[in-house]
C-alpha cells in the first residue's frame, strides 16, 4: 500500500483515539457518554472478532511506526500491538465507565 495511505489512516486513528478520549474526560452529559460508551463497546467486539484493531492494520508500513507501535512502546517494549491495542481500548472503556457512574452518584447524591 502507499504510505500516504497508511498515514491517512493513522492520522484518522488518532484523531478517532483523541475525540473519545478528550469527550470522556471533559463531557459531564450521561447522553454523551453513553454513546461514547456503545461505540467502545462496538470496537471492542469488532476486536473480539477480528483479534486486532481494523484501523491498526491500515495503519502498518516500512517507513512511519504506528500508533498501536508508539502507544506500545510508551508502554513497555515488551508488549505486542494487540496487547497495547487491547490496553488502549480497555482503558477508554474504564475512563466512560467511572464518568458515568461518578455523573450517576453525583446527580442522586
Amino acid at each position: 500500500m502507499h504510505v500516504s495511505f497508511n498515514l491517512f489512516f493513522s492520522l484518522l486513528h488518532f484523531i478517532l483515539f483523541y475525540v473519545i478520549f478528550i469527550t470522556a474526560l471533559l463531557s459531564s452529559q450521561i447522553k454523551i457518554l453513553l454513546v461514547l460508551l456503545i461505540v467502545m463497546i462496538f470496537i471492542k467486539y469488532l476486536f473480539f472478532i477480528f483479534q486486532r484493531c481494523i484501523l491498526s492494520l491500515l495503519e502498518y508500513n516500512d517507513h512511519y511506526p504506528s500508533l498501536v507501535e508508539i502507544f506500545a512502546k510508551i508502554l513497555s517494549s515488551d508488549v505486542h500491538d494487540k496487547q497495547a491495542e487491547e490496553i488502549c481500548i480497555n482503558t477508554l472503556l474504564l475512563i466512560i465507565l467511572n464518568k458515568m457512574l461518578f455523573l450517576i452518584l453525583f446527580k442522586v447524591f
